[in-house]
């Protein structure tokens, strides 16, 4: 018996690796990656803006599956879709012949299609820092946590194990609407060049991870806002004396550490004015030993920044208990009557995201520096 489930083991994985390009290709199937390559976003919104057109091919296939994505997250589509899977593959305005150099779109180099997703991932402080990262949501998701209960205790041989009793929390997440838009020119939306293609691209995973990172830093939690980071009442905080000395950044690590939670993707965020600041703050008076090495890291930790991090706040933790949720693809509007008399077009795209914290505990933030 095992040596057959041994072999249908091996078979299957033999039958992914011959009709998949796992390397090149995310793991989609031969025919799901041509299909793919097909998809242009600028095609698709060539499409859209024709009163006389129809959406066809891959475009209404992949508008349908936005659709079918939006309904089993309770959501609909308003403008054209695209689901979730096109984006795993491979305000600013742009002309076809403006820009120095070719910055709004005037220079075009053929190069692969880009990931949006990749894109979205790259901008995203709280992705390179490690946070979970939850994709293709359907509905309110909801994550048990235990939130206390009785130590297990050792018993002899032979004897009745006691009951470990826990008690379970839970953390719900829901979509809220995330939009974002480009403004291009109606010259610029004619190009078929893959170059376009990419820079629209990275516009839309640029623009989304932009309007994203900063709700999940500073969100209200209300009006549609996700409850941010800085704003979650139980997690731990340090008070500074306008600065930062060694005694009170050694004390972030042990606010987390006290806790059981000094463990996964440990890290610092805080704006570029305060690194800059930690840089040049010495360790101790009379010798070159800086806050922030050469190797950017601070107390051997990893340090990222961000402008959309309040001012004076320092948030070092685990970012893996930071949860980020989104849900279905990006509903494309496309807005060719604002900019009538000037040959311009609104591209204006939503999607839907979340934020949480798992664990406050894994967190500690000063808001005084």
């Amino acid at each position: 018996v095992r040596e057959f489930v041994l072999a249908e083991v091996w078979k299957g994985q033999a039958t992914r690796t011959a009709n998949s390009y796992e390397g090149e290709n995310g793991g989609f199937s031969r025919s799901e990656a041509k299909d793919l390559s097909k998809f242009s976003v600028l095609e698709m919104a060539r499409q859209a803006v024709d009163p006389k057109m129809r959406l066809e091919g891959i475009y209404a296939e992949a508008d349908e599956e936005a659709r079918r994505e939006c309904r089993d997250s309770g959501m609909s589509i308003k403008g054209f879709g695209i689901p979730s899977s096109f984006l795993r593959y491979g305000q600013r305005d742009a002309t076809a012949t403006g820009g120095t150099g070719g910055s709004q779109g005037g220079t075009t180099v053929a190069t692969e299609v880009r990931n949006i997703i990749d894109v979205f991932n790259s901008k995203l402080v709280f992705a390179r820092l490690g946070a979970t990262m939850l994709n293709g949501l359907t509905g309110n998701v909801s994550f048990p946590k235990p939130v206390k209960g009785s130590d297990p205790v050792e018993k002899a041989e032979g004897v009745t194990a006691g009951e470990y009793d826990a008690t379970w929390g839970s953390i719900t997440m829901q979509p809220h609407r995330l939009p974002a838009f480009t403004t291009i020119t109606k010259q610029l939306l004619l190009q078929s060049s893959v170059d376009v293609e990419n820079w629209l691209r990275g516009q839309i995973g640029i623009q989304l991870a932009v309007r994203a990172e900063k709700k999940m830093i500073n969100g209200t939690g209300s009006a549609n806002e996700p409850l941010g980071l800085v704003n979650v009442p139980s997690i731990g905080g340090v008070t500074t004396s306008g600065g930062l000395t060694v005694p009170e950044m050694l004390e972030f690590e042990s606010d987390v550490d006290s806790a059981d939670a000094l463990m996964g993707s440990l890290g610092w965020l805080m704006t570029p004015a305060l690194r800059a600041e930690f840089k040049g703050t010495v360790k101790e008076s009379g010798y070159p030993v800086y806050l922030i090495g050469d190797d950017n890291t601070m107390n051997g930790y990893r340090i990222e920044t961000s402008t959309i991090v309040p001012a004076n706040n320092l948030i070092f933790g685990n970012w893996a208990d930071a949860m980020c949720a989104f849900w279905g693809g990006i509903d494309l509007q496309v807005d060719d009557k604002t900019g009538l008399k000037a040959g311009t077009i609104d591209l204006v795209w939503e999607t839907f995201y979340d934020f949480a914290v798992m664990r406050a505990a894994s967190f500690s933030i000063a808001t005084d520096i």
